[in-house]
C-alpha cells in the first residue's frame, strides 16, 4: 500500500487494522461519528518526523 509516497509496512498495517475500529467506536460514542479523520497525517513541511497519528476535523 502506498499513500502520499509513503510505503506502509505490514506491521503498521496490522496496527491500523487492530486500532482504527476501536478508535472509530470511541468517536461515535462521543457523538463525533460524522467527523473526518486523517490517518498518519504528514505535516505540510514534508518532514517524515512530523507525521501525526491522526487529525480529526469537522464542524456544525
Amino acid at each position: 500500500m502506498l499513500a502520499s509516497g509513503y510505503v506502509v509496512q505490514p506491521a503498521e498495517r496490522r496496527s491500523w487494522r487492530e486500532s482504527l475500529g476501536e478508535f472509530a467506536g470511541h468517536l461515535t460514542e462521543a457523538g463525533l461519528g460524522e467527523i473526518d479523520v486523517l490517518v498518519e497525517y504528514q505535516s505540510a513541511h514534508g518532514d517524515v518526523s512530523r507525521r501525526g497519528g491522526g487529525v480529526a476535523s469537522g464542524g456544525d
